[in-house]
Parts: C-alpha cells; sequence; structure tokens
C-alpha cells in the first residue's frame, strides 16, 4: 500500500498548483489542505491508478479508503471516494 500511496502523491505534488490550492482552501473556509487541481487535471492522474490490474485485493480496500480518507488533502478524499466506488 506504501507503494501505491508513496506514487500517488508523487503524482499530485508533480502537478500542484498554489495559486488554485489557495483559492480552494479558501473557498471551503479552511478545512481542508489542497493541491490545487482541477477535477480534469485530478482524474488524468489517478486514471492509472484505477485500471483494474492495478487495484487492491477486496480485503486491503477498506484500510485503503480509511488511509486516504485520512489525509488533510481533499483529493485523497476524492481519490478514495473513486477507489471505492470502483
Amino acid at each position: 500500500m506504501n507503494f501505491f500511496l508513496d506514487n500517488l502523491k508523487s503524482e499530485f505534488e508533480s502537478k500542484k498548483n498554489t495559486e488554485i490550492a489557495a483559492k480552494q482552501k479558501v473557498y471551503i473556509r479552511d478545512q481542508f489542505e489542497y493541491y490545487g487541481l482541477k477535477t480534469e487535471v485530478r482524474r488524468q492522474i489517478q486514471k492509472p491508478f484505477l485500471v483494474m490490474e492495478f487495484l487492491p485485493e477486496k480485503n486491503e480496500l477498506e484500510k485503503m479508503v480509511n488511509t486516504f480518507w485520512g489525509k488533510p488533502q481533499r483529493a485523497y478524499h476524492y481519490f478514495a471516494q473513486e477507489l471505492a466506488y470502483k
């Protein structure tokens, strides 16, 4: 799971936009941290992580979703939702 998380984090951070992130954080009243990724960019980044052969086993899914949901950045929360949906 750490490999999965580290790679996703690396991808999110490589595309972060601090200007957009600041606006997103203000809009949501400082409830979450942001990478400043627009939805289309975030979905492009996470697309390879949601391919069937890379999805976690069902017995690992709950732990992974909880791990992503526990992160301060909102992008991980969105990813956790889409991972659970897949």
